[in-house]
């Protein structure tokens, strides 16, 4: 393109590099028998001031938020259920799961720690320096 010379939407559309990018997406195969009592227990964020519960009711598992009823949650794939607003991505550290991230289409992810059994947060008084 010479200099000064504006480009006509035409040749807009017909440019190498405006093509816009093409994606496959596929399902991922579910996690078949895993065990679904490992995601079961309490999980908190920083992030968001909050905790979750993952509860295994018989073969499946819910989520409960305060405020809101239990939800039903369906495995997707190994370590990922449906949740309320997105994914629930858990993370392992040695065959253990140790968290989860909250993903979506508006955010990349909100993180939760998985909380040892019997231990749940108490909340610090927030102060203004």
């Amino acid at each position: 393109m010479a200099e000064g010379k504006s480009l006509a939407l035409a040749d807009l559309r017909e440019a190498e590099w405006v093509r816009p990018p093409f994606a496959v997406y596929t399902r991922m195969s579910t996690g078949g028998t895993t065990a679904l009592a490992g995601y079961a227990g309490e999980y908190v964020s920083e992030d968001v001031s909050t905790s979750w519960c993952i509860l295994q009711k018989g073969d499946a598992l819910f989520v409960r938020r305060r405020g809101f009823a239990d939800r039903p949650s369906q495995l997707l794939w190994k370590d990922a259920i449906e949740g309320p607003g997105g994914i629930l991505e858990f993370k392992r550290e040695r065959g253990l799961v140790t968290g989860f991230l909250l993903r979506n289409v508006r955010l990349n992810s909100v993180e939760f720690q998985k909380l040892p059994s019997g231990q749940h947060p108490v909340p610090e008084p927030w102060t203004c320096p």
